[in-house]
């Protein structure tokens, strides 16, 4: 895998620690989020092709924290509010995946009222470096909201699930819907790979997965 977690540059308000960010006074933070992920995808993309120059039998992935969201309630604002908040993931995935920007992309970098600088030659680099399988870490499931101001509102505040000592939700069937609502959101060849971090979340005895 090239970076971990990559998505978590648009995901974190300050991402520092994703991506050495730190903002200068007077930049429009869209711009930068959007400037630094381009620059993380070319190096991916480069990557991939060094990699497959080198084995052409590699593997070579992208991977991503995969906050599963749903809806806070059937509200068709909610469910408006749980697949914005989604975009930010699917846009790293759409160009790793795709090798280009996709509508989805354009519209994130509308939502993040930003802009970002290309330069020759890197949509043949972005589209000779596809990745091979995507991998996601799965941590928790949260809700989503608009609230009165319009604003998007997400919390773990799930009435249906329990916590754990970390105050958690332990969604194990979460996990399941990711893998189906990534596959089918980006409708992709590549393989899906996850990590569960901390696998003792889950309680077997208190939850079954249908099948």
């Amino acid at each position: 895998m090239t970076f971990n977690e990559i998505n978590e540059v648009m995901n974190q308000e300050m991402p520092y620690h994703q991506a050495g960010i730190i903002y200068q006074p007077g930049e429009n933070n869209g711009d930068v989020k959007l400037q630094v992920s381009h620059h993380l995808m070319i190096a991916s993309a480069k990557a991939v092709i060094l990699g497959h120059r080198i084995n052409p039998e590699f593997k070579i992935g992208c991977m991503l924290q995969y906050p599963m969201t749903y809806g806070a309630t059937c509200r068709p604002q909610d469910e408006l509010a749980k697949r914005l908040s989604m975009l930010p993931n699917f846009y790293y995935s759409d160009v790793m995946v795709r090798g280009h920007y996709t509508n989805t992309c354009r519209a994130q970098a509308k939502r993040l009222n930003g802009n970002f600088i290309t330069i020759k030659g890197d949509e043949e680099i972005l589209q000779a470096g596809k990745v091979d399988y995507i991998a996601i870490s799965y941590y928790f499931s949260s809700i989503a909201s608009y609230s009165k101001d319009s604003e998007i509102k997400v919390t773990r505040d799930n009435p249906y699930l329990s916590v754990n000592d970390w105050n958690w939700p332990i969604d194990p069937l979460g996990l399941r819907y990711s893998l189906l609502f990534h596959y089918l959101s980006v409708i992709f060849h590549p393989s899906i790979f996850s990590t569960i971090p901390y696998l003792t979340i889950l309680h077997p005895s208190k939850t079954s997965i249908p099948n």
